[in-house]
């Protein structure tokens, strides 16, 4: 496609995103993670499987890391997969018309739906960051005045806490699936080692 084809896809995403965002929770739903349905059928929290809580970086840093963040409140639907793997789109009519496979959706802060998704928007791949969507993107995402790191004040540090976490809890050494395709034990290896070089490097970063 032209930057003028994926530009209008973006603006569109921009929008589903907005939607997102400005989705108004149940008023069941009180906390974070993930939902579930009580036995009347309301929207209730349930807890994230996904989510290790680390004490002992809680203890020694975590106020401090969430301190510059100008809101720490904002919760929304986190879809937690928005690539255009996950999209539906007619190319006769130029839009978008399903966005699917909500089942790592979650209720989080806003800003960790750009940490877990948008990986086909401009992101890094094997040749490097696609500058000219990502610029696109960033545009769209302004015009729907939608939340964006960018907009987010005190968000590096948030993204640190989600690297470190990362690091703690690899999703290549806990998910069964890609457990099953990657068996062998050197792949593991290499895997956790590169995730202790990254801790290191982190905790490094932070002070830690």
């Amino acid at each position: 496609m032209s930057l003028g084809q994926k530009q209008a896809i973006l603006a569109q995403m921009a929008g589903l995103l907005k939607a997102l965002q400005d989705y108004p929770l149940p008023v069941s739903v009180k906390g974070w993670g993930g939902v579930t349905f009580d036995d009347s059928g309301a929207i209730v929290g349930a807890p994230m499987p996904s989510v290790e809580r680390v004490e002992a970086f809680l203890e020694r840093g975590l106020v401090v890391q969430f301190s510059g963040l100008e809101s720490k409140q904002e919760r929304s639907v986190v879809y937690v997969d928005f690539t255009t793997d996950n999209i539906l789109y007619d190319p006769v009519i130029g839009c978008i018309i399903a966005l699917f496979d909500y089942d790592f959706a979650s209720i989080l802060y806003l800003v960790y739906e750009f940490f877990r998704s948008f990986s086909t928007t401009g992101g890094s791949d094997s040749t490097g960051v696609d500058w000219e969507v990502a610029q696109a993107w960033e545009d769209e995402l302004r015009k729907q005045d939608a939340k964006r790191p960018s907009s987010i004040q005190g968000v590096e540090k948030i993204a640190d806490i989600n690297e470190l976490l990362g690091c703690l809890k690899s999703w290549t050494l806990t998910n069964q699936d890609y457990l099953r395709l990657n068996p062998e034990e050197d792949h593991k290896w290499n895997v956790r080692r590169r995730s202790e070089k990254q801790l290191i490097g982190l905790l490094d970063h932070m002070g830690f």
